[in-house]
């Protein structure tokens, strides 16, 4: 008896028969496979049997799902499956944000930016409506304007990062073209001043005058009460209002 002759007989889908053959791991696997009585009877056990009946829907199910999807990955790498011909998967589609007028890369403006980086570092940038024929120069000054040092930049960069020699000092600049060894200044920057490597000795001074009071107090700065807090606060304000404490004084 062939495959689907006994699904026939049994008033069942062939696809069933087959899924059960699978399950009892029967070797056939085309409707037109030929089966023993021995095979039919096992066949038949297993889809008529009372005992479990539910269990093996279940699994059969299970398996026709598991079939289903095995042929449809099949056919979607082959490019034929009509399944997938009729999804289509729509882009999820952003939300608009409105950013507003697009920056500009240029504002048509010259100007000579300095901005302070680190104790050992400033960032200059500049904008430049004409071009200069010439070497770029950024000249630095320092001390006041009388002391400088001139760096090779490129104008049309629009940017240069410049080390500086002193810590806590104040700097400005100016770009500029030198022409057959004259320095000639084209824009002026802002003023900065570079922050400390270390902290000035007045404001060492003001930290062992709140060291020591805190110590006198007994007030540990983690874990103080609200009352504390505040008592501590008009503490910091009081020694800012002073201008030595006899047992504060540095060594």
């Amino acid at each position: 008896m062939r495959v689907y002759e006994l699904a026939k007989k049994l008033k069942i889908k062939t696809k069933k028969v087959l899924l059960a053959i699978k399950e009892l791991r029967i070797r056939k696997k085309s409707p037109l496979s030929s089966l023993t009585e021995k095979e039919v009877e096992r066949i038949k056990k297993f889809l008529k049997g009372n005992k479990g009946k539910r269990k093996r829907e279940r699994v059969i199910k299970k398996k026709e799902r598991e079939e289903k999807r095995r042929l449809e990955e099949r056919l979607e790498k082959r490019g034929s499956s009509s399944v997938y011909k009729k999804e289509v998967i729509e882009e999820k589609k952003q939300p608009f944000i409105d950013l507003g007028k697009e920056i500009p890369e240029r504002y048509k403006k010259e100007y000579l930016v300095l901005l302070p980086v680190n104790p050992d570092k400033i960032f200059a940038y500049w904008e430049l409506e004409k071009e200069r024929h010439g070497e770029g120069v950024l000249r630095v000054y320092y001390r006041g304007g009388k002391n400088y040092f001139d760096v090779d930049v490129d104008t049309g960069s629009f940017k240069w990062y410049v080390d500086v020699p002193y810590d806590g000092e104040e700097y400005f600049a100016e770009l500029g073209i030198r022409d057959r060894g004259r320095f000639f200044p084209v824009l002026r920057s802002n003023i900065i001043k570079v922050p400390r490597k270390r902290i000035s000795e007045k404001e060492e001074i003001e930290l062992t005058k709140y060291r020591e009071l805190i110590e006198k107090l007994h007030l540990d700065v983690k874990g103080r009460s609200s009352v504390e807090r505040v008592r501590f606060e008009e503490i910091k304000r009081f020694l800012k209002g002073m201008r030595f404490l006899p047992s504060s004084k540095p060594k």
